[in-house]
């Protein structure tokens, strides 16, 4: 799960500021203060703009802290939270309506699922937990497991007199956010998060079932906890990735490839065209563009690859993926239709990403 955050897209800010935020929750559960509630609302509201999915939990951290502040029957801090949490609130939906109105616009909003939040949210994590995104039996046995023991943790530590007064805050805050995801699909269509688009949900799981962990009393609790961290130590020690930087095929060879085909354009003494498979477009192109290649052009759509006579350059994945938690093989063999071995210019066998070179007429729309 680590491997997003080097993904440069917003996942490890947007925690931050989530754990940021929970943080001056807890002090605002403890004793309510108008500038740890801002804080925490504010906190809250920059991992939304981070990542837009992070709306659930700063909906859930609204409600629950004013829910918290209602129970109490002070009517005059009540008063006060509902106008600051509508301010922030307001603010919030300002800055992001146009950038999601624009994403739904363009179908930017097409990444997640829709069978159901077991299968498409809480089953995506477990994979990236294990390292294996294949569908297995091993990973339905797990995810049931924990869900069986962490709902028995909550339900006995809340049946107890000495529970913490913050597992209800991160309870709270995690229940709330899977029953806003829920209604959202139902009411209206929005899918399920999936993988890194639900990593918000992974802390408030932990925290809430390490607090509740708290409410069993000392030796049980601090017992349980061990098992849970050896269990967690241990799979990520078996699974490091010493391999690569970045989980994503395309990312980690992506600025190697463009600096070879550059080099080739430049021995050349021309600009070579790069025909990019749909997928890996928009990931390529920025390396392209961020480093700014004199010798390499990228190809869109609308360019007649016939026209090029020196031959273009086409970067193709081998394996797609298809927004449903799954990564699908959809073609049955390694090369594309109307490619030979001896168009290859560089070949990634472990990502299944390969280069073909001095390719001349059109190929099917990939």
């Amino acid at each position: 799960m680590l491997e997003f955050f080097s993904l440069a897209r917003g996942y490890g800010l947007s925690l931050a500021f989530m754990m940021g935020a929970l943080c001056f929750a807890s002090d605002n559960i403890r004793r309510f203060s108008t500038s740890s509630l801002c804080k925490s609302l504010a906190l809250g509201a920059l991992s939304v703009v981070s990542i837009f999915s992070m709306i659930y939990f700063e909906i859930a951290l609204i409600v629950v802290l004013n829910i918290t502040i209602f129970l109490r029957r002070d009517w005059s801090i009540f008063r006060r939270s509902l106008i600051y949490s509508s301010l922030i609130g307001a603010a919030l939906l300002a800055a992001i309506s146009v950038p999601i109105f624009r994403l739904e616009k363009y179908n930017g909003l097409a990444y997640g699922g829709s069978r159901g939040f077991y299968s498409d949210t809480l089953l995506s994590l477990t994979r990236y937990t294990l390292g294996n995104f294949e569908a297995s039996y091993f990973a339905p046995y797990l995810l049931n497991s924990f869900l069986c023991i962490s709902i028995a943790v909550v339900g006995i530590s809340f049946s107890r007199k000495w529970r913490t007064s913050l597992s209800w805050l991160f309870v709270g805050v995690a229940g709330l956010s899977v029953l806003l995801i829920i209604c959202a699909h139902s009411l209206a269509g929005v899918k399920y998060p999936i993988d890194r688009v639900s990593l918000f949900l992974y802390p408030l799981m932990m925290l809430s079932l390490c607090f509740c962990l708290c409410g069993l009393g000392r030796w049980i609790g601090t017992g349980l906890l061990a098992v849970l961290v050896l269990a967690l130590s241990s799979n990520f020690t078996l699974r490091a990735n010493f391999y690569k930087t970045t989980l994503w095929d395309f990312d980690s060879h992506a600025s190697q490839i463009l600096e070879l085909i550059n080099g080739m354009g430049r021995a050349e003494g021309r600009v070579i065209g790069l025909r990019i498979v749909n997928i890996l477009g928009r990931s390529v192109s920025y390396y392209a563009n961020k480093n700014r290649y004199g010798f390499v052009r990228i190809l869109d759509k609308h360019d007649a690859v016939e026209e090029i006579k020196e031959g273009y350059y086409f970067l193709y994945f081998s394996r797609n993926v298809f927004p449903d938690s799954d990564f699908v093989r959809h073609d049955k063999d390694r090369l594309p239709k109307g490619l030979s071995e001896g168009d290859i210019f560089i070949e990634y066998p472990e990502e299944q990403i390969i280069v073909f070179k001095d390719l001349k007429g059109g190929l099917p729309d990939y």
